[in-house]
């Protein structure tokens, strides 16, 4: 990844920031797929990342560690899809529950 990119997409170029987006998106992809091993969820992971990193590319502060920076911030989505899942009860689950419990 080119450090002139980023410099580019940090003053608001679109194109360069979409650039080094597509380099990386096979790798962004397999790290939400290892932490959420559900395609949806993963390809939900990775647009709020870009919608994050897009706003907040100007708070980068060292170019370099640009692959780090959103690497983190995908890594955290991951884990907020994790706890926001973890409040949904399907139905099937919690008919179940109760069939259990009423015998």
């Amino acid at each position: 990844m080119e450090l002139e990119k980023i410099k580019e997409a940090k003053s608001g170029n679109k194109e360069a920031f979409e650039e080094i987006l597509m380099e990386n998106i096979d790798y962004f992809y397999k790290i939400a797929y290892t932490i959420l091993k559900n395609e949806e969820d993963a390809s939900d992971a990775i647009s709020n990342t870009v919608l994050k990193a897009y706003t907040k590319i100007k708070q980068l502060q060292k170019d370099e560690f640009f692959k780090t920076w959103i690497t983190k911030i995908l890594k955290n989505e991951c884990y907020n899809i994790i706890r926001k899942n973890k409040k949904i009860v399907y139905i099937e689950e919690y008919k179940q529950e109760n069939l259990k419990y009423s015998h």
